[in-house]
């Protein structure tokens, strides 16, 4: 999901606000719409959808698929289902832009209790504001 918005076009940026005022006058357009990526989901895929989307990675709000949290199924397990693994995650935080980013889809081995006992132990504390798990 984009939000639309409107922005001096980088010719204008560095002009005087009589210049930029004259231009309006000649009807000179001295804006342009852009997109801004506020909210992405991925649903059942690998990490690359993400690191290979700029646009997902650097949305506000990412919904993000986290089916495997544990070492009882493995990054390899879970990317041999098409899945990824909360390892994969941790491992390319720096590729995440994103204010928030919800995990979804764990699987349903893990019970609730059990999921925010493993996301508390297992994500940076300095990264915790960033990560909400989709929960009931």
């Amino acid at each position: 999901m984009y939000q639309k918005r409107k922005k001096l076009k980088k010719e204008f940026q560095s002009i005087s606000q009589n210049e930029l005022n004259q231009a309006l006058k000649e009807k000179i357009e001295v804006s342009e719409l852009s997109e801004i990526p506020v909210i992405s989901f991925s649903g059942d895929t690998k990490i690359e959808y993400v690191l290979e989307h700029e646009d997902v990675a650097n949305s506000s709000i990412l919904f993000i698929e986290c089916t495997y949290i544990d070492n009882e199924r493995n990054v390899a397990q879970a990317r041999e289902w098409g899945h990824t693994h909360l390892d994969e995650i941790l491992n390319n935080l720096s590729s995440f832009k994103n204010e928030k980013i919800v995990l979804i889809h764990f699987s349903k081995r893990y019970s609730v209790s059990y999921i925010r006992e493993v996301l508390d132990k297992r994500i940076p504390k300095e990264e915790r504001h960033r990560f909400h798990p989709f929960l009931p």
